[in-house]
């Protein structure tokens, strides 16, 4: 029914409620699964977790592509996995237990890397890295890449060393190789530029044999392998030239001997004053004698040249000495044979006339006598100069 405001005239509708009716889910407990009753029934035990979790460690650093090395205090393996077994050779069998750095380590480098072991067990930090020459069981040189830590116990002390080891021989010998290279390219500039030094000495012909022969020695050391060290010596003429600190007594020496076209014997001599590895000959490289032959070879040419030179300069002054001879000859021709020669020839002249008086024919005679003594000691004087000539 419709109702009329009596201050208005506006027809108000009746408003009905709805109450909403709250709907209450009933959870539905599920049926129990098999898989879900057996992990009820049945708890996993704590042992078995870390046993599983073991297995799994274990199976990880067994198939790594790192060798996994652990070391107690006093370098005695602790474990030994599989991949260090193929990068040194040792069973885990036969490492387990024992020191084995005599066995993987060369001698020559085992002082350093015990140091190196010792420094990290000694200071605080946990890490470090290095590279080194180890060894195989068959002693072979192989080069590997260590990552080495420090397991601490609750006081912070340390209590073994967990070593990874990676093999990079292969990467290792490419980078050897190349630095060979650029060494050996190295050695032949050196080489190279001593040989223009010493053509460059040789060139000059005039300086006096010891002072040419000091050049060389105090360049030659520049082209041997460990300058530092390198001596050397030159023994010509029943002469020494040797360098400051030339050892007689050196057990590394090479050297080279000639004997030039005179006949007399050069020879130069290197050594070292201190011991260095062996190589091709001693401590020398193959190239060092090949150098020192072909030293010795453009000095063999200087000094035969050198010798033609001074034959050639010593017959030069013979010609001007002798010349000097034959003007003083025909001086001593012209004038001092000439004059008493002349006198001979008009004295006896003069003695051929039948009418001469006996006083001047005495005088004459005289005259005569006095040019024949004196042709006679200009005469001998020549024959004196010539043999003096024919002497030089």
């Amino acid at each position: 029914m419709l109702l009329k405001n009596k201050k208005s005239s506006n027809i108000i509708k009746p408003s009905l409620k709805k109450e909403k009716l709250k709907k209450t889910r009933v959870k539905k407990t599920p049926a129990k699964t098999k898989l879900s009753h057996n992990l009820e029934s049945k708890s996993i035990k704590p042992k078995s977790v870390f046993k599983n979790q073991y297995n799994i460690l274990l199976d990880l650093l067994n198939n790594t592509s790192l060798g996994v090395i652990e070391w107690d205090k006093n370098s005695k393996v602790i474990y030994w996995n599989k991949q260090a077994e193929n990068i040194f050779g040792w069973k885990s069998s036969e490492s387990v237990g024992k020191n084995m750095n005599k066995k993987i380590i060369p001698q020559e480098d085992l002082n350093s890397m015990l140091e190196n072991v010792n420094l990290l067990l000694q200071s605080k930090i946990k890490t470090n890295t290095n590279e080194s020459r180890n060894l195989t069981k068959n002693n072979k040189i192989i080069f590997c890449r260590w990552f080495n830590s420090i397991t601490r116990n609750k006081k912070g002390e340390a209590q073994s060393v967990l070593s990874l080891v990676q093999d990079i021989t292969v990467h290792k010998f490419s980078e050897v190789e190349k630095e060979k290279a650029i060494y050996d390219l190295n050695e032949r500039v050196k080489e190279l530029t001593l040989l223009n030094k010493v053509s460059t000495i040789l060139q000059d012909t005039e300086t006096e044999l010891s002072k040419i022969f000091g050049k060389i020695l105090s360049v030659i050391p520049e082209g041997w392998q460990y300058p530092e060290i390198t001596e050397c010596r030159i023994l010509f003429e029943d002469k020494i030239y040797k360098s400051s600190n030339y050892l007689d007594n050196s057990e590394w020496k090479q050297s080279c001997e000639f004997k030039i076209s005179s006949g007399k014997i050069f020879k130069l001599e290197i050594i070292y004053t201190s011991q260095k590895p062996n190589e091709s000959e001693g401590p020398f490289l193959k190239e060092e004698r090949n150098l020192l032959n072909l030293i010795c070879s453009m000095i063999k040419s200087y000094l035969d040249n050198r010798q033609s030179d001074d034959e050639r300069k010593r017959l030069l002054n013979d010609l001007i000495q002798r010349n000097i001879s034959l003007e003083k000859f025909a001086f001593v021709v012209s004038h001092n044979l000439r004059a008493p020669m002349a006198n001979v020839l008009s004295i006896s002249k003069l003695l051929m006339d039948n009418e001469i008086d006996y006083n001047v024919k005495n005088d004459l005679l005289n005259d005569l006598n006095t040019s024949a003594v004196k042709f006679d000691s200009v005469f001998k004087f020549l024959i004196s100069l010539l043999e003096t000539n024919e002497k030089t």
